[in-house]
């Protein structure tokens, strides 16, 4: 049996009490298991972390969306009230460079307000030295605490991180992919014992025709579908 981290230890810890999890569970225990999940727990940017994201490496990457927005914000019709929200904002370097951007139209740079959506506490306090000195900027643990009204939205590298489900093909059916625990109490893949009804249904004829043994992955549109209900009102 291999050591296990403090992250995965207690997701074991779960699966002993409540049986074998779905993967995107599993992913998003991983991500986000207060104390211990990847995005609630570190600072993964940098050379001294995992990843770089463009922002990091370039500052025109954030300063063009800030132009960008500007132009959206005129097209709209110069509101009075503007919002400027940013999901995963990571050390905040490119809603800083945005916000640079957008102090050559001072009346949208006066009256913007700017909304970071985090919930990793050691990225927000250094999203907020980034961004020290700026006035009406507000987090938040989620988009739907957001105020309504007028915005524009990024998300850099934001989707691809969101948990994933998988379906695994078998003579019985489509059945959702999980992780167990093997004999040896090591986690491993295994396949939920009854097929997801009426999966096969909702998916394309290619896939439908899929060699046994296929595993078709996906990721649930809520997050998009939040933003885009907001954007249409």
């Amino acid at each position: 049996m291999i050591e296990l981290s403090p992250l995965h230890s207690e997701i074991k810890r779960v699966i002993k009490a409540s049986g074998p999890m779905p993967v995107w569970r599993y992913m998003e225990l991983c991500l986000m298991l207060p104390e211990h999940g990847y995005y609630i727990s570190r600072d993964p940017l940098g050379r001294e972390g995992d990843f770089t994201t463009a922002p990091e490496v370039s500052q025109m990457f954030g300063e063009l969306l800030g132009l960008w927005a500007a132009s959206v914000w005129k097209a709209s019709g110069s509101p009075q009230q503007f919002r400027l929200i940013e999901l995963g904002p990571g050390r905040g370097t490119m809603m800083s460079d945005a916000l640079r951007a957008l102090r050559v139209l001072p009346p949208l740079y006066q009256t913007i307000s700017v909304h970071m959506v985090e919930i990793n506490p050691v990225l927000r306090e250094k999203q907020k030295a980034t961004l020290t000195g700026l006035r009406n900027i507000t987090w938040h643990e989620s988009f739907d605490d957001v105020p309504e009204g007028p915005s524009v939205i990024f998300a850099n590298e934001y989707f691809d991180v969101l948990p994933i489900h998988q379906m695994l093909k078998r003579e019985t059916g489509w059945h959702e992919r999980v992780v167990e625990l093997d004999a040896e109490e090591n986690f491993a893949y295994g396949t939920a014992a009854e097929p997801t009804p009426g999966f096969e249904l909702l998916l394309p004829p290619l896939v439908r025709a899929a060699p046994l043994g296929a595993i078709f992955e996906w990721r649930p549109n809520n997050e998009i579908m939040a933003i885009a209900k907001r954007i249409r009102e």
